[in-house]
């Protein structure tokens, strides 16, 4: 077929659409890929819930096809009268698909398009003769028969239907108009016997050819014969997936308005097709999305005092300006930050209310007399002394624990650490079992890391909730790729401008990447920062020898909740197991009590170094993670099996 025949009328478009309504369908389009893409493994599974084949193939003892062409449009009025022999039980009747879009060699762009219609059928054998059509994309599935009734032995069946879009007029340039036809498609399960195709036109033939075999042979068929308006081609047989491709010619002007159907086919190269308008809304909106990124991160910058050192603040009544964060060397802080709590600045030093900050937060319960750690007993009633002997030469100390509450002075706490009392205990003065912990760790979780982040505003120290402030940023990212994917996929499949969504996906990840380290903090949550810092410096390179334990005997105690929210415990806990070791004197802890009377800092034990022991869970696992084509070229010469148009396939079901 000379493509100079292709009549624009005859594509099958429409207008476009605005720009918006692409973007719809567009942004439609990508939920659906979204959803086809979580479903997949569900669809690969449905596979195998297909209805029921027969039990065995069955053959087809003899094909007679007749095709019929008008001479306005060319449309193909088809009877496919056949005998079909079933084996075996559970046999309902036969199927027959037919292609109804197809790949055209030599044009990546468009879709040779067939039309099926007008589908009949009847059984001289009084078969069951009901017909249901399944329709895709490039097939239409012809079902023949009563679910509700099996068939046996030899029946026959007339099955008729019109066929439009076959015609390929003046296929060679002026050789003729011309029927390239795959009448028995290689997708034919049931093998054939005695197949006769006749192809009638309004006019006399002037040329035939066929070809068998599997698919692309080019080896001919038994027998293509003419007599005036009427080319026969017959084929004694045809194996299971062997096909019968028939090309019958006629003058050229024979089939009146018979150019065939196109549709657009939507391939990388023309989705994505780098054209200007393509390349300059994916780049204009990428400049002027990076442009606004870049001022909302500007803006979103932490603020500091300038002028004075980092870490100190403005005394009362001193006027100080305020500008941009400027990274600074710390010195060294040998204390905390005053009026702040651990879970607080180690919350606001990475701006996230992590595990660790609200461990510290058990642990600065128990060091401010709200609670106590315990070892619990193997067994109750057993003798003490043969335990504590036994447990002193094991290589795995005991490692159970309860958080018992103490009725300790009720001094102000913090809301975050009152939260955290609330939900260890609700409010009873029962003890917490470490298995109990776990059971309700989750809630524990989110409710803490909840206030603590509250509190990052309330204290001043943000501008905004860190995690709502990260969670806008990544949120803003994840819907610019989503809107990039919209765009491209409705510009792309309404004029081939998919390259358009590529700005808006660039700056989506961008943004998303960069939710990660923005941080909006106060000129007065920088000062604690830099405070905090210089805290956190002295607990991770503290040495044994540079501790006065003589002159500050809970020094160990008071700090470990710091250690424990910047991460540093394993080290601060190193440095007084170093110092008892020594034979320093090391004050026990108050609120850690052990069964076996071991000092803490001798061995590993249920708070420290022991799997399952509470540093252990709240480092690692433990209770802690609870929750966490030739389509319609010439086959006069140069053929083969599948070469022509339509195809398709059958069988019994």
């Amino acid at each position: 077929m000379a493509r100079s025949t292709r009549s624009p009328h005859r594509l099958l478009s429409s207008p476009r659409p605005p720009l918006f309504v692409l973007a719809a369908r567009g942004l439609v389009g990508t939920a659906v890929l979204l959803v086809a893409a979580v479903l997949l493994g569900g669809t690969v599974l449905l596979v195998g819930a297909a209805p029921a084949r027969a039990a065995d193939t069955p053959s087809i003892r003899r094909m007679d096809v007749t095709a019929v062409a008008d001479r306005e449009h060319g449309t193909m009025h088809v009877t496919q009268d056949f005998d079909m022999e079933f084996h075996g039980s559970g046999n309902h009747g036969p199927y027959v698909y037919f292609v109804t879009r197809q790949a055209i060699t030599g044009d990546a762009d468009h879709w040779r398009v067939l039309t099926v219609g007008n589908v009949r059928a009847t059984s001289p054998t009084d078969a069951p003769t009901q017909v249901s059509i399944e329709d895709s994309s490039d097939s239409a599935k012809i079902r023949i028969g009563d679910p509700d009734r099996t068939v046996s032995g030899t029946q026959r069946y007339v099955v008729t239907y019109d066929l439009a879009g076959v015609v390929n007029p003046d296929a060679r340039g002026g050789h003729g108009d011309e029927i390239y036809w795959n009448v028995i498609g290689t997708g034919w399960e049931s093998p054939m016997d005695r197949v006769t195709v006749t192809v009638q036109g309004p006019a006399d033939v002037t040329g035939a050819v066929c070809y068998a075999g599997g698919r692309s042979a080019t080896g001919s068929c038994d027998t293509a014969t003419t007599t005036g308006d009427r080319a026969v081609f017959t084929q004694s047989h045809l194996a299971a997936g062997r096909g019968l491709t028939v090309a019958a010619q006629w003058p050229v002007g024979t089939f009146v308005d018979a150019t065939p159907t196109y549709a657009t086919r939507h391939t990388a190269a023309n989705t994505l097709a780098p054209t200007p308008p393509a390349l300059g809304i994916g780049a204009g909106t990428l400049v002027v999305g990076a442009l606004l990124a870049l001022l909302a991160f500007r803006r979103g910058r932490d603020r500091a005092y300038v002028g004075l050192t980092p870490g100190l603040r403005p005394a009362p009544g001193q006027e100080t300006s305020i500008g941009p964060r400027r990274k600074e060397p710390v010195a060294v802080r040998f204390t905390p930050p005053e009026d702040a709590s651990p879970g607080q600045v180690g919350t606001l030093i990475d701006g996230r209310a992590g595990t660790n900050d609200v461990v510290a937060g058990i642990v600065d319960l128990a060091v401010r007399g709200r609670l106590r750690t315990e070892e619990i007993p193997p067994e109750v009633g057993a003798d003490a002394g043969a335990l504590r002997k036994a447990f002193s030469s094991s290589k795995d100390k005991f490692t159970d624990w309860r958080l018992v509450p103490l009725p300790a002075d009720r001094t102000p706490l913090p809301d975050h650490l009152v939260t955290l009392e609330d939900q260890l205990f609700r409010k009873h003065d029962a003890p917490l079992l470490r298995h109990d912990l776990g059971d309700r760790i989750a809630t524990i979780l989110m409710k803490e890391k909840t206030a603590l982040n509250k509190e990052m505003t309330t204290r001043g120290w943000y501008r905004v909730r860190p995690d709502a402030q990260r969670a806008g940023w990544l949120l803003t990212g994840l819907g610019l790729v989503l809107l990039g994917l919209a765009l491209g996929f409705g510009l792309g499949l309404g004029y081939g401008w998919g390259l358009a969504g590529l700005g808006p996906i660039v700056l989506g990840i961008a943004v998303f990447v960069m939710g990660f380290f923005v941080s909006a903090r106060t000129a007065e949550g920088t000062a604690i920062l830099a405070q905090a810092e210089g805290f956190k410096e002295y607990l991770m390179t503290a040495e044994a020898d540079q501790i006065r334990v003589e002159e500050d005997h809970d020094i160990f105690s008071r700090y470990l909740p710091w250690a424990i929210a910047f991460g540093a415990e394993s080290h601060w806990v190193g440095v007084f197991r170093e110092i008892a070791a020594a034979g320093r004197p090391v004050a026990e802890p108050t609120w850690y009590h052990t069964w076996t009377g071991y000092s803490i800092f001798a061995g590993d034990n249920a708070f420290f170094g022991a799997e399952g022991s509470f540093m252990d869970a709240a480092s690692h696992s433990g209770v802690w993670s609870a929750s966490s084509g030739a389509g319609g070229m010439s086959g006069m010469s140069g053929g083969s099996v599948g070469g022509g148009v339509g195809g398709g396939g059958g069988g019994g079901w």
